[in-house]
């Protein structure tokens, strides 16, 4: 999808009125916005990434006396005859003015920082012009030096564009605006490459590449029946997959995702603890995304090699569990690898991080206390065995280099399936 695409669908959607372009920096996301904005001849704003704006209606700037806007010809001022030019306000730009009238009280401009003095802007603009005739509104990194508070007030001012039949278009580098908006994922379109097309994935791809991925699965040959809950992890109830997916798609970590080329993809939250004690085991190109066990792999690394994203991949080997699904799931992964126009690479280790690690029964008993039973000591360590690697680590630090060359992430494109 290009620009001139991008916009016709700006133009005549009239269920989405929120759009969100992403992607890393120098692919010409602000060089888009403009292009699309030089398009819209008489029906849009764009406000700049350094608090300006261009607007192509005639005659936009005014001021405002009760519910009118008066527009004012300065070389008539003074003369006897002298009368303002004025036009009704109406009931939908009244909304939006209250709204920034609002904001703009709760905006600190005392101790103005560059963020709120680009944010006062943007209100001192919205507040300035005459808002009845422009249908599109293009933003360009409106939360620029913005706190958390602040980013809140961004939220207010496009949800009463959108709520008052305005379109509102913004480029963003920052994963929280998309939190705090929850924007759907059919309105956000990233551009993952200079010169290159828009990507947009629709709920319902998304939920038939769960649902394919589910039917992938059940196929697979066991000698063993899978356990209740690896049954149910692609067998929810249709409401409860739409809220699962949901969840999952408005998560601040998915919505960081979206700003990295390569996603490190983890099994467990054991991995995700040890991989983040070294800032050497992680590449500055990569989001580590933690994928709450092996049988929702598949779907997450189809979801993220649609978004062109290149995954890295890290699972247990689980050997010894020949016939069961744990282990079996491994050769469709490898399958994966094969489809995935080399945006897949995977790494498996021989034994879980636990047994690498050397954890034992003596350093359970030095975490957990001798006062439990056997058997309440064991589904304590299955519950925390996360944190008492954490644990162990901190208490060798030698044993990062061991993960380091273990992992060693910044050479993944020679990594096998074996």
């Amino acid at each position: 999808m290009n620009s001139n695409e991008l916009l016709n669908i700006i133009r005549t959607s009239r269920e989405k009125r929120l759009f969100a372009i992403v992607g890393p920096n120098t692919v010409g996301k602000s060089y888009s916005l403009r292009f699309m904005h030089g398009q819209c001849n008489g029906e849009s704003l764009l406000i700049d990434e350094d608090g300006g704006y261009t607007c192509n209606i005639t005659r936009s700037k005014v001021q405002r006396v009760d519910n009118k806007y008066l527009y004012i010809d300065e070389s008539n001022r003074g003369k006897d005859s002298f009368e303002a030019e004025q036009v009704e306000i109406d009931e939908s730009s009244r909304a939006i003015i209250s709204v920034a009238e609002d904001c703009k009280r709760q905006l600190n401009v005392k101790f103005i920082s560059s963020g709120s003095k680009k944010l006062n802007n943007i209100l001192d603009i919205i507040l300035s012009l005459n808002l009845n005739n422009i249908k599109i509104f293009f933003f360009d990194e409106p939360e620029n030096f913005l706190d958390d508070q602040s980013i809140k007030l961004v939220q207010r001012i496009f949800e009463s564009l959108v709520i008052n039949d305005k379109t509102v278009v913004f480029v963003t580098h920052n994963p929280r605006l998309l939190e705090v908006l929850r924007i759907d994922i059919d309105s956000i379109y990233l551009l993952p490459k200079m010169y290159g097309d828009y990507i947009n994935l629709t709920f319902q791809q998304i939920e038939n590449i769960y649902r394919s991925t589910g039917t992938e699965i059940s196929g697979i040959k066991l000698s063993t029946l899978p356990g209740y809950g690896d049954i149910l992890e692609y067998s929810k109830p249709e409401k409860v997959e739409y809220l699962f997916l949901k969840r999952l798609l408005s998560s601040q970590e998915f919505y960081r995702s979206l700003f990295y080329n390569e996603i490190f993809l983890l099994e467990g939250l054991t991995e995700r603890c040890v991989l983040e004690e070294s800032p050497k085991l992680i590449q500055h190109t990569q989001n580590v995304f933690y994928c709450n066990g092996k049988y929702q792999a598949p779907f997450l690394i189809k979801l993220f090699v649609a978004l062109h994203k290149h995954v890295v991949g890290v699972f247990d080997r689980d050997d010894g569990k020949e016939g069961k699904l744990p282990y079996e799931i491994n050769s469709y992964l490898n399958q994966l690898v094969m489809t995935s126009n080399n945006l897949l690479s995977i790494k498996y280790i021989p034994q879980d991080l636990e047994s690498f690690l050397g954890i034992d029964d003596e350093l359970y008993r030095e975490i957990l206390g001798d006062e439990y039973s056997t058997n309440k000591r064991d589904q304590l360590a299955k519950q925390y065995k996360a944190y008492i690697s954490l644990f162990k680590i901190r208490k060798q630090p030698a044993l990062i280099s061991n993960l380091e060359a273990l992992f060693n992430t910044s050479s993944y494109s020679s990594w096998t399936t074996e």
